[in-house]
C-alpha cells in the first residue's frame, strides 16, 4: 500500500529533495499535496487525502490544536525543526531535523540519531477534577476549599478554574480577574513555550502556599481553553506541584456537530479533556431531592469520560440532623459502588462570610462544620491521618 504524504514546508530548501525522493517508484510513498499554509493543510486533512503530514513546526498558524486536529483526521504528524533536541514538538508524533534523510527515517518508522519521538512528560503529581451536575451544588466552594486544605497539609497544590460556563474562583478568593491565568498558560502551551517555571509565573500565590490559575473573565471567551493546550497544561502542572485541583463546568455532553466536523471547537471540551486526564474525579452532589436525582443521572457520563480516575463523591449542603444523613446514606448505597461519600454540612453563614471576604473557609470560619468536613475529606484524599494533622498544627 502506497503511503500518502502531504507536506507543509513552504520556502524550505530541503522540501524539493523530499518530493523528488518520494516520487521514485521504489519509495513506497507519494506526495499528494504540497501545502503553502495551514488552511490548505487542514483542508487536505479534512478531505482524508493523506496518511502522513510532514510539517514545518515554525509555519505560521501551527500550534497544538492544529496538530490535534490532524491527528483526529487520522494523520501521523512529522514535525521538522532546526534543532530537534530543543523542542517538544506541539504533540507531533516525531520531530526531525530539516533534512530529507531525517524525514525518510521518520516515514519508515525508524529511529535515527536525529529523530526524536515525541512523548509526554512523566506522570508526576496528581490531577483532581471537581465536577458536579447542573444546579450549582457548591462545586466551586468544594474545589477551592479542597485545594486550600491540601495546601495546609503541606502538599504543594495548584487550583485551576476550567469552568467555561460560570468561572468564579477569582471572585471566591478576591483576586483580580481581568487576565486569566489559565488562558495565559494555554496560549503558551499552544505555542510550545510552556514549562513548569512559566506555570509558576502565571499563577497567583496565596499566603498559605496555594497557587491559583484564574479562569476566563467572561464566559464567551471559553474558546481560549482549548483541549490540546489543556493537555499540555495539566502535564506541566504535574511537574510543578504534587496535586492540581481543577474546577470544571457542569456540561459534559458531546457536541453533535463534532461528528460532522471533527476539528470544530466545543464549549464542553475543556471539561471533557480535564476529566480524561484526571487521576481523581471528585463528583459533587447537592443533598436535596432534585439535586440528588440530577447527580445520579449525570454521574455515569462523568465516569465514562474519566475511565481511569478514582471516583470520590461529595454530598454538599447536608442538613445537620442524623435522620437526613441516614436517609442519604441509604439512598446512595443502592446507586454508588465504592467507598463512603463525604458529607459536607450546610453552613450558609460561613460560606457567605468567606465569599464576602474573598477568603477560604479555613481563614474565615475555621471551626465551621462545613470546613471541618472538607478538611477531613482532604486528609482522606491525601492519605494523611487526623493525628498527623494535629501534630503538624502543634
Amino acid at each position: 500500500m502506497t503511503l500518502r504524504v502531504v507536506t507543509a514546508l513552504p520556502g524550505r530548501a530541503f522540501e524539493a529533495d523530499v518530493v523528488r525522493r518520494l516520487s521514485r517508484a521504489d519509495s513506497g510513498a507519494t506526495v499528494v499535496r504540497r501545502c503553502l499554509d495551514v488552511v490548505e493543510l487542514r483542508s487536505v486533512a479534512g478531505a482524508r487525502l493523506a496518511d502522513v503530514a510532514v510539517v514545518d513546526l515554525s509555519l505560521r498558524g501551527i500550534d497544538r490544536d492544529v496538530v490535534a486536529e490532524l491527528h483526529s483526521q487520522g494523520l501521523r504528524v512529522i514535525g521538522t525543526v532546526r534543532s530537534p533536541q530543543s523542542v517538544t514538538g506541539l504533540g507531533a508524533d516525531a520531530i526531525v531535523a530539516e533534512e530529507a534523510e531525517a524525514v525518510f527515517s521518520a516515514l519508515r518508522g525508524g529511529v535515527a540519531a536525529d529523530v526524536v519521538t515525541n512523548r509526554p512528560p512523566g506522570a508526576g503529581g496528581r490531577l483532581v477534577a471537581v465536577w458536579g451536575p447542573v444546579g450549582a451544588p457548591g462545586r466551586t466552594t468544594v474545589a477551592v476549599s479542597l485545594a486550600d486544605e491540601l495546601s495546609r497539609l503541606g502538599i504543594s497544590s495548584l487550583l485551576a478554574d476550567a469552568d467555561t460556563y460560570g468561572p468564579s474562583i477569582a471572585q471566591h478568593l478576591g483576586l483580580l480577574d481581568d487576565a486569566s491565568g489559565l488562558a495565559a498558560v494555554c496560549r503558551l502551551a499552544a505555542q510550545d513555550r510552556l514549562d513548569a517555571a512559566a506555570m509558576a509565573r502565571s499563577a497567583v500565590a496565596l499566603p498559605e502556599g496555594l497557587r491559583v490559575l484564574t479562569g476566563v473573565p467572561r464566559a464567551e471567551r471559553w474558546d481560549e481553553l482549548r483541549p490540546a493546550a489543556l493537555d499540555a497544561v495539566w502535564q506541566n502542572a504535574r511537574e510543578l506541584v504534587a496535586t492540581t485541583v481543577v474546577d470544571v463546568g457542569f456540561c459534559i455532553e458531546h457536541d453533535d456537530l463534532a461528528w460532522f466536523e471533527p476539528g470544530v471547537l466545543s464549549r464542553n471540551q475543556a471539561a471533557v479533556a480535564t476529566l480524561a486526564a484526571a487521576d481523581v474525579l471528585v463528583a459533587v452532589s447537592g443533598a436535596d431531592p432534585v439535586g440528588l436525582v440530577r447527580f445520579l443521572r449525570a454521574l455515569p457520563a462523568a465516569r465514562e469520560l474519566a475511565p481511569t480516575a478514582r471516583v470520590e463523591v461529595v454530598v454538599n449542603r447536608v442538613a445537620t440532623s442524623r435522620v437526613s444523613r441516614g436517609e442519604l446514606r441509604s439512598l446512595l448505597a443502592s446507586h454508588l459502588a465504592g467507598g463512603e461519600p463525604a458529607y459536607v454540612p450546610d453552613d450558609p453563614a460561613a460560606v457567605l462570610a468567606a465569599m464576602r471576604a474573598g477568603r477560604t473557609l479555613a481563614e474565615v470560619a475555621a471551626r465551621s462544620p462545613a470546613r471541618r468536613a472538607i478538611q477531613a475529606f482532604a486528609e482522606r484524599l491525601a492519605g494523611v491521618s487526623a493525628r498527623r494533622r494535629r501534630r503538624r498544627a502543634a
